[in-house]
């Protein structure tokens, strides 16, 4: 059997069972949700049926990647709902008894007041999509094409005109409707349909055409219903429906459809398109320590703090690679990306910089403003885009000639370069592996291991201690070794002889006299034979100690330069050396954001240039005098090609406004910036990429993946399946594209917030910090009593009357933390937004609080949680056991491939702390009941939350540094009555000690730092005297550096400061 008879079949055992789902002793809602998915799933096979029809329909050879691409993009299936377009919680129907006046009275700005009550899902859906894109979705359509599907005959409906409007909430009025400053809009996806499938091309309505009020609908309305009229059972209807749809993919698609030759020339796409990858660079990757040895601060511009493995990508990027760069929570993708962008300005490079989510934009648009670089950035992303916003961006940057260079610029990347040095000189004089593989720290805690195993030896003070490996030898080796110790034995034998000769005296044949004599020489000889029986018992020590010696005499060179450095070095000009470091480290980055200013100020044009900017530059001045009349944003764009790369060198966008407003023939970017990658479908990057040399592509692959808007926004089945689709970054994946990797993760301010995704999904590789209330747990359960309404509302009211109750709580009495709602359905998330506004109704003082507040609670779900982050996140499960104690294994989008990256997206959104609310225990999720990643996840999630860290497998970085001075501190601090703990932490980055706070037992007093192993494990100076000491001094820390000079010169010194650090 064929794969098309395959799915002909399927649909007919669907429909037997939709039949005969009744009288089957389900209850009535059982049943009408069981016909519900039974529909849903053959709608599905009929998409599929759709799909393979195409497919079949063409030689498969000949259907490229490109092809694919664009098919994506212009979704001629049935799921895109401007082709079948269904009444329900998405779109209801308007009623107006002329739909062309009603046109007529929108366009003359009036509005219109509704009170359904499905307009509450509308709006709340609306919002979403403008906060996260940037797109207004909702609009009013005018006419509709009922048309009928020629292989099942079935019947659908298809907007003709649609008008963009805007819904605004008025209280107890319902919602207000009136037209937004846009274009109406012809459905040129149903036009391409027609065209593509009943090859019916509606003529005379692209432009549409104008009557003296504006867009003359019924003329529309006619022309459509002529060129369809040898259709059977297709028709026209005059009618009006406000809904929610989309328009962005269709100018994609036409953008690459247009342009295919021009897409296919950059070897990114080529690489794609071919499935390996098509570019050669073979140099090795670039690594942060080598250029903390030798790169001078004024080669790369570095305006923002930066660690290591940030360092490293954007030096990659000043190469000119094409490369991922892999971010997981919180490691400062968007810090990173000022910086790459930044470093690409200072060397005169243009930037084109991509994010689908206005926020993410939002994010790095804001950090390039404080930095001073707000007027050489055009912004040109979604609901933005308007003609004068854009008018007064290109005023503000010709207003910003005459920046002048800093004074000192130069002087001070000296100096800062030599002060890194010498603190680089340190660190290798004291951790560099010499010959033997062996460093000056190995020798000195081998040094102060046979030291303390002496144990204040009753001889050693007596004999000299010798300075030089020829004098040790002397000792060793020539007549204090050598020649004495083959005498020994002799001597034995002498002392022998003579307490037998003493045994053998007779007493009574002697003198008095002779008696005396005889008692002393008796005495004498008992005390040599208790000397005999020590200097048997120290000959066999002093062999060893012998063999000893001998076998460390080749560490005596490297010792006795050890002895000069440490001589030459102290604790108190290193200190000295690492503020001056962290003075000329923060001067300079001042002075490169003042020079990055003075540089790209003078490359503005101010009208002695060459003619072709000269004309371009009065041409753009006139615009921006009579306010752009007459013209359109692309048209000013595509008149000034020289002119504007000199004005905006970076330009922030979407996918959908770079295929607006980017002519893709036009002059290329030197660099493309993805901005949460793993979202962005490949269809809708390659438009952006085909107008770079070169792609950076930032994302993580642990996180959500995209999903299909239409699936996710306008169906009206919250369980319903929702398409994962490919993305950009997966492909590059794929293509084994170069990498690199962010490690250090700043958002959480206790790590235990992040520690469950860093050890189950990024395998303990973030490089995470301790607080100093580590032993306080972050993360903590409510356990509720209550159910999960699963046959009817598919919602736990009781989990979220609790968490309305401890936003209240905490609003009332924590206004400062702000406040994030997180559930993993959308169906939890609306109830909680109904109980919590209704509860704000009674607390208006909060609700204005809450409005004003520099960030507002949220309330999300799973699928559109991702790139938010909040103080404190409060977490509904809403999954658990029914009112009868039965537990489903449907946890909704946890039960689908790639489950685990939303649990893992939607648990690392807390930077204080997270609260999670559960009708459900671990134990009662069956894992024998199912394989889904996602809710295996969810049960270990659950069960770290019960019982901490505890729980999570060691990290792979979580080596301890085995200093013997952290030992011997500790030893001596606890004979002292302090309680401590060493390595304190979970990842490469610890507090090597911790004195806990005497009055405040769950809190620590004292960090100390030494300069051992995981000192030296972090790459750069900057990483080990800025970023860190910066970040724990964040998360509380009262910090004390111990240097091995200190500890070896003087330890008593050393205790004496550290507790006068806990005690001042």
């Amino acid at each position: 059997m064929g794969l098309r008879q395959e799915l002909a079949s399927g649909k007919m055992q669907i429909e037997k069972l939709s039949n005969s789902a009744a009288g089957q002793g389900l209850s009535r809602m059982a049943e009408v949700r069981l016909k519900s998915l039974l529909n849903n799933a053959k709608e599905a096979l009929t998409n599929a049926e759709q799909l393979v029809a195409e497919e079949m329909g063409e030689d498969s050879e000949n259907v490229t990647k490109l092809r694919l691409w664009e098919r994506k993009l212009l979704d001629l299936s049935l799921r895109n709902n401007l082709l079948n377009m269904k009444l329900g919680k998405n779109a209801i129907r308007y009623e107006h008894d002329e739909i062309a006046i009603l046109e007529d009275e929108l366009d003359q700005g009036k509005e219109f007041v509704l009170e359904q009550k499905e307009l509450k899902g509308i709006y709340r859906t609306v919002r979403t999509n403008l906060e996260e894109s940037g797109v207004n979705t909702l609009f009013l359509t005018f006419g509709t094409l009922n048309w009928k599907e020629r292989a099942s005959g079935r019947k659908y409906a298809a907007p003709i005109l649609l008008v963009p409007v805007d819904i605004v909430p008025i209280k107890k009025e319902g919602y207000a409707i009136r037209k937004r400053d846009e274009e109406v809009m012809l459905n040129i996806t149903l036009m391409e349909m027609l065209k593509q499938k009943f090859e019916i091309d509606v003529e005379g309505v692209n432009p549409l055409p104008m009557d003296a009020h504006g867009i003359d609908v019924s003329l529309v309305l006619h022309l459509v219903r002529e060129a369809v009229k040898e259709q059977t059972e297709w028709d026209v209807m005059e009618d009006s429906v406000l809904g929610i749809f989309s328009f962005s993919k269709f100018v994609m698609w036409n953008d690459i459809h247009s342009h295919g030759t021009a897409v296919m020339e950059s070897p990114i796409i080529s690489s794609l398109v071919e499935g390996r990858l098509m570019m050669e660079d073979e140099r090795a990757p670039i690594d942060a320590r080598q250029l903390d040895a030798t790169m001078r601060p004024e080669k790369m511009a570095i305006p923002v703090d930066t660690d290591s493995s940030q360092l490293e990508a954007i030096a990659e990027s000043e190469q000119g690679r094409s490369f991922i760069l892999f971010g997981p929570p919180g490691t400062g993708k968007s810090q990173t990306i000022t910086n790459l962008i930044a470093n690409a300005l200072y060397h005169q490079k243009r930037v084109l910089f991509v994010a689908e989510k206005k926020a993410a934009l939002d994010v790095v648009q804001s950090r390039l403003a404080k930095i001073g670089l707000a007027p050489f950035c055009l912004e040109l992303h979604s609901n933005k885009v308007d003609k004068q916003h854009f008018l007064r961006q290109m005023q503000q940057v010709i207003d910003a000639v005459g920046a002048n260079a800093p004074e000192g610029f130069q002087r001070v990347a000296d100096q800062l370069f030599l002060q890194r040095l010498q603190l680089i000189q340190y660190i290798d004089a004291l951790h560099q592996k010499q010959a033997d593989g062996s460093s000056l720290y190995d020798a000195i805690n081998r040094y102060l291991t046979l030291s303390a195993e002496r144990g204040g030896h009753p001889l050693s003070g007596l004999m000299p201690r010798p300075r030089t490996q020829s004098k040790v030898s002397s000792y060793m080796m020539g007549d204090t070794l050598e020649k004495q110790l083959p005498l020994l034995p002799q001597i034995i034998d002498g002392v022998k002889k003579q307490l037998e000769r003493g045994r053998q005296m007779s007493y009574f044949n002697k003198t008095p006299r002779q008696l005396l004599e005889a008692d002393y020489k008796w005495r004498k000889f008992a005390a040599l034979a208790d000397v005999s029986n020590d200097l048997l018992d120290d000959l066999d020590a002093l062999s060893d100690a012998a063999e000893r010696w001998q076998k460390n005499m080749d560490l005596l060179p490297l010792w006795e330069r050890c002895a000069v450095a440490m001589r030459q070095t102290d604790s108190a000009s290193i200190e000295q050396a690492i503020d001056r470091y962290r003075e000329l480290t923060s001067e300079f980055q001042q002075l490169t954001r003042q020079e990055l200013v003075a540089r790209l100020s003078a490359q503005v044009p101010v009208g002695d240039h060459d003619p072709e900017i000269s004309s371009e530059l009065t041409l753009l001045r006139k615009r921006i005098g009579n306010k752009g009349r007459g013209t359109t944003i692309r048209n000013i764009i595509d008149q000034m090609p020289a002119l504007l790369p000199k004005l905006c060198p970076v330009m922030l966008m979407s996918p959908l406004s770079v295929a607006q407003y980017i002519d893709i023939n036009g002059p290329k970017f030197d660099l493309v910036v993805f901005d949460e990658a793993s979202q962005m479908p490949t269809s809708e990057a390659v438009g952006a990429i085909s107008r770079g040399k070169a792609v950076i592509v930032v994302g993580d692959s642990k996180q959500m993946p995209p999903t299909s808007f239409f699936s996710a926004n306008t169906t009206d089945d919250d369980e319903a399946d929702m398409d994962d689709l490919e993305s950009i970054l997966d492909d590059c994946i794929s293509l084994s594209m170069p990498s690199r990797y962010l490690g250090w993760h700043y958002r959480s301010k206790h790590e235990s917030l992040i520690a469950f995704s860093n050890q189950n999904y990024y395998d303990g590789r973030l490089t995470t910090f301790p607080s100093a209330d580590d032993m306080v747990p972050h993360v903590t359960l409510q356990h509720v009593e209550g159910f999960y309404d699963f046959g009817k509302t598919r919602t736990n009211r009781a989990e979220a009357e609790a968490i309305v109750a401890e936003t209240i709580q905490r609003l009332q009495n924590n206004p400062e933390r702000s406040i994030g709602i997180v559930a993993f359905s959308k169906t939890q998330s609306d109830l909680i937004e109904d109980l919590l506004s209704e509860a704000l109704a009674e607390h208006v003082d909060l609700e204005q609080q809450n409005l004003g507040a520099e960030e507002p609670l949220f309330i999300k779900n799973l699928e559109n949680v991702q790139g938010d982050e909040r103080d404190v996140i409060l977490f509904s499960v809403g999954y658990g056991p029914d009112k009868e104690g039965k537990l489903s294994m449907n946890f909704g989008p946890l039960n689908k491939v790639g489950g685990e990256r939303r649990l893992n997206v939607a648990v690392s959104r807390a930077r204080y702390e997270m609260k999670v609310f559960s009708t459900l225990r671990p134990e009662q999720i069956d894992e024998r009941r199912t394989q889904a990643e996602g809710v295996l996840g969810l049960k270990q999630f659950l069960r770290f939350v019960e019982h901490g860290t505890s729980m999570l497998p060691a990290s792979a970085q979580s080596t301890e540094d085995h200093s013997l001075i952290v030992e011997q501190i500790a030893e001596v601090l606890s004979c002292k009555g302090y309680e401590v703990k060493t390595s304190i932490g979970s990842s490469a980055s610890r507090v090597d000690l911790a004195i806990i706070d005497p009055l405040q037992s769950n809190r620590y007093a004292l960090g100390i730092i030494c300069d051992g192993s995981s000192y030296i494990q972090l790459k750069t100076t900057r990483d080990r005297e800025v970023v860190q000491p910066k970040v724990l001094q964040m998360l509380g820390w009262n910090l004390m550096h111990v240097w091995t000079v200190d500890w070896l010169q003087n330890p008593d010194a050393v205790i004496k400061d550290i507790i006068k650090k806990i005690e001042p």
